[in-house]
């Protein structure tokens, strides 16, 4: 299911680019402020760390971009999970990736271009040591920036955002009746278990049509 999410996702981008005026390829480098989860099963700590990446942007009108990107840091967790009686000691290595498609809006031509965005996506937890484990979460990021242009070919882009994995705590579904008649309905319901606060700034280099 995730491999078919990203497939789909590039090619949807290989089709908008047919109809592009711009094309930006984007690598960034910055600082990610991590949370924590702290409730009924334990409490974990996301320490602080660096993070790096690159982002596809494709203009499809004047000041709205489609936006692919990828994130990746290494950090650690540290805390204690609930296990039956006792608590759980954790220390581990963990990698963070996120895998995005979304939009962005400049609100202004010339060289110094302020934007808002917004991105939805998977965001995946793993690490390569000897107690492997990997999770993917659902996850949004909203963010805010500015393009500033040197030339009509090169820039920088600076820019924040706000990654919010979400958690689904249930799905229902039900089927009742009554003196009004049947009735069917479905609800869902999540939560933000980790807020990760990201600050980057990349070059772009930009491909006109």
């Amino acid at each position: 299911m995730k491999k078919i999410t990203l497939i789909l996702a590039f090619i949807s981008l290989g089709i908008t680019v047919n109809a592009q005026k711009n094309i930006e390829i984007t690598g960034t480098y910055g600082w990610s402020v991590n949370g924590s989860i702290d409730d009924y099963y334990g409490k974990l700590d996301m320490k602080d760390g660096a993070t790096y990446g690159g982002m596809l942007s494709v203009e499809v009108q004047d000041f709205t971009w489609v936006e692919f990107s990828y994130n990746r840091s290494t950090t650690k967790i540290n805390g204690f999970l609930y296990n039956g009686f006792f608590n759980e000691t954790i220390n581990r290595d963990v990698i963070m990736e996120t895998f995005m498609v979304g939009g962005l809006k400049e609100f202004k031509d010339g060289k110094f271009k302020p934007f808002v965005s917004f991105k939805l996506g998977g965001a995946r937890y793993h690490n390569d040591g000897g107690t492997n484990f990997d999770s993917w979460k659902l996850a949004i990021a909203p963010g805010i920036g500015a393009k500033i242009f040197f030339n009509d070919r090169i820039g920088i882009r600076l820019q924040t955002s706000l990654v919010m994995p979400m958690t689904f705590n249930g799905v229902g579904l039900y089927v009742g009746a009554g003196s009004g008649g049947i009735s069917t309905g479905a609800g869902a319901s999540f939560n933000v278990p980790i807020l990760h606060w990201d600050l980057s700034g990349g070059l772009i280099i930009r491909i006109s049509n």
